[in-house]
């Protein structure tokens, strides 16, 4: 255990204070709800991390852009407010542990599937999807920017 002696001392990145060095990075659970919700799998799943001693969890991958940015039928969405209730709990529930909470934020790009989706996938280029083939249409700047903006 020598070897990892700074693992449960604090540390601080860029004025965030974290009691122990243990991170959750954001891992696909299909947990989400066939809308886009959090589901209340998906906040016990993520208070059980707190519980056991996490202080820093990344939430899975959050569809900022519906559908054309959506990955999957049971991806959580962050593209409307409708979404921000249980995304509260869940932060509410997370902080009662003493852990921090961010989220990755998503969109597919070349990896939607058009047959999910229902429309022919967006990229900043049209180079085929390296899994199935599928050329999507090129964006343009001020479409990549509303994304980003997203």
């Amino acid at each position: 255990m020598n070897q990892y002696k700074n693992l449960f001392e604090p540390i601080e990145i860029n004025g965030l204070t974290l009691e122990n060095r243990l991170v959750m990075t954001p891992m696909g659970t299909n947990f989400g709800e066939q809308n886009g919700k959090m589901s209340f799998l998906h906040m016990d799943y993520y208070e059980r991390r707190a519980q056991g001693g996490y202080r820093l969890l990344i939430v899975e991958n959050a569809c900022v852009k519906y559908p054309e940015g959506s990955n999957g039928t049971t991806q959580l969405r962050i593209d409307a407010d409708n979404y921000i209730p249980r995304f509260y709990k869940l932060c509410e529930t997370i902080h009662q542990y003493g852990t921090k909470i961010a989220i990755q934020l998503n969109h597919a790009g070349a990896s939607a599937v058009e047959s999910r989706i229902g429309m022919q996938p967006v990229s900043a280029s049209n180079l085929p999807n390296k899994e199935c083939g599928a050329i999507p249409r090129k964006l343009s700047v001020e479409e990549i920017y509303s994304i980003a903006d997203d």
